[in-house]
């Protein structure tokens, strides 16, 4: 059960930091910021979600 709380506090704050992110770079106007963003920021999130969704499938197969 706790790892359950944990994996969905996890899930929170990525979205949340997510979200807040996109929102400075909406205001950024250097491209060599938006480049870094796109280069570096989005890979760290999808790596983050990828091991968000590992977590969530070996806690379901737990339960089985």
């Amino acid at each position: 059960m706790n790892n359950l709380i944990y994996e969905d506090n996890f899930h929170e704050i990525i979205k949340k930091t997510q979200m807040e992110l996109e929102l400075i770079k909406s205001e950024w106007k250097d491209e060599i910021q938006k480049k870094f963003y796109n280069d570096h920021v989005e890979e760290l999130f999808r790596i983050l979600n990828q091991h968000k969704n590992q977590q969530l499938v070996i806690l379901s197969n737990k339960n089985l």
